[in-house]
């Protein structure tokens, strides 16, 4: 397996979800042989994340894991890459006619997301940001690929519609939805990376203060307390502060910010993916306001599982905050849906069966 580095859950990015894959296929009783391809860790800071049944083998460089790739394929049942760059980076030493793609008896792309789609979205807040890779050529780097994995059924189609075998594996959460009622609950939470501006995560949250936060302020009689957590840049957490947030950094443990708080919300405007920590806070039994771009993401409806404004809609956003704050009977409904919706579309059962499903895959 191929991958920017250990998949430690508390990065995000991703992350949460492929140390769940590890762990599962250690549980079926897979070994697997896991290179980092960016970020390289000792043994001893990769151990606690890694199962027992992964080696870790860090290469140093590209040239590293090409000479890797190149020389052991008969010694696994399949190769896993991880991430349309990785993708790119073997593209790039071994072209679709090199024999080592018909050595591995199976090769499996993780895309994780269609990062063209996420860049796309971006360029209309942000168009000085580089185009990058059109949508063309990163749908096209799994034309080496037996069986393509994504993380969502929409993005999904897109490998789909060019005849590739394609594979949905969400993240699994386990429901514990505890039982602190609507009446003990306060404030507004975040939860996300923050180490980089424009990213989703910073964008999100910096357009939340700025533009949705005041308005909510004006329709509430109490006074608001946004609660903001994960990894932050300095910069960002200074200009968070300063519109009247609690920036609390990495947290080693959500679930009592979850069992604390009223409401979640995901105001992000452009992402691609899936949006693990609705997943989570769903799972925790707190209900969430989201963009529509984030609920179409989980296939989730509107005041089914969740509360949605327009993607980019100040005014629609704050109204459904308050709305759902306000609201008892709606919270309850939206809180029940939600654990039920983490139960059937995102269970550890049903990770490990099309992960088992994927693994069946025969080469055409």
């Amino acid at each position: 397996m191929i991958d920017d580095r250990v998949p430690h859950p508390a990065l995000g990015a991703g992350y949460p979800r492929a140390c769940q894959v590890l762990q599962t296929l250690s549980k079926l009783g897979h070994k697997v042989w896991f290179l980092p391809s960016i970020v390289t860790e000792t043994q001893r800071e990769a151990s606690p994340t890694l199962p027992e049944r992964c080696k870790y083998i860090p290469q140093g460089g590209d040239e590293g894991i090409i000479r890797y790739v190149s020389s052991h394929p008969h010694r696994f049942d399949a190769i896993w890459i991880s991430r349309p760059h990785n993708m790119a980076l073997l593209a790039r030493y071994l072209p679709e006619d090199h024999p080592v793609w018909t050595q591995y008896p199976l090769v499996i792309y993780d895309a994780e997301a269609i990062f063209a789609l996420r860049t796309q979205k971006m360029r209309e807040f942000y168009p000085q940001i580089r185009a990058g890779r059109p949508l063309s050529a990163e749908l096209g780097l799994a034309d080496t690929a037996d069986a393509v994995v994504a993380v969502n059924d929409t993005e999904g189609q897109y490998f789909a519609k060019r005849g590739h075998r394609t594979f949905r594996l969400a993240a699994a959460c386990e429901a514990k939805p505890g039982s602190t009622p609507f009446a003990e609950r306060q404030g507004l939470l975040f939860v996300g990376s923050l180490r980089d501006h424009p990213g989703p995560n910073a964008d999100a949250i910096v357009w939340f203060c700025n533009e949705v936060v005041p308005r909510i302020q004006d329709g509430l009689t109490e006074k608001l307390v946004l609660t903001i957590a994960g990894d932050v840049m300095p910069h960002i957490k200074d200009q968070l502060a300063s519109r009247g947030a609690d920036v609390l950094g990495r947290v080693a443990d959500l679930s009592t910010l979850y069992y604390r708080h009223r409401v979640f919300v995901a105001p992000h405007r452009f992402a691609a993916g899936i949006p693990y920590k609705i997943i989570e806070a769903s799972a925790f039994g707190l209900p969430s306001v989201a963009s529509s771009l984030l609920a179409d993401q989980l296939g989730w409806r509107d005041r089914k599982g969740i509360l949605t404004a327009q993607t980019g809609s100040a005014s629609e956003f704050a109204k459904a905050c308050i709305t759902l704050y306000e609201q008892k009977g709606l919270w309850e409904t939206l809180r029940r849906n939600a654990v039920a919706a983490v139960e059937h579309d995102f269970s550890a059962g049903q990770l490990q069966n099309a992960l088992c499903e994927l693994l069946k895959t025969k080469r055409a």
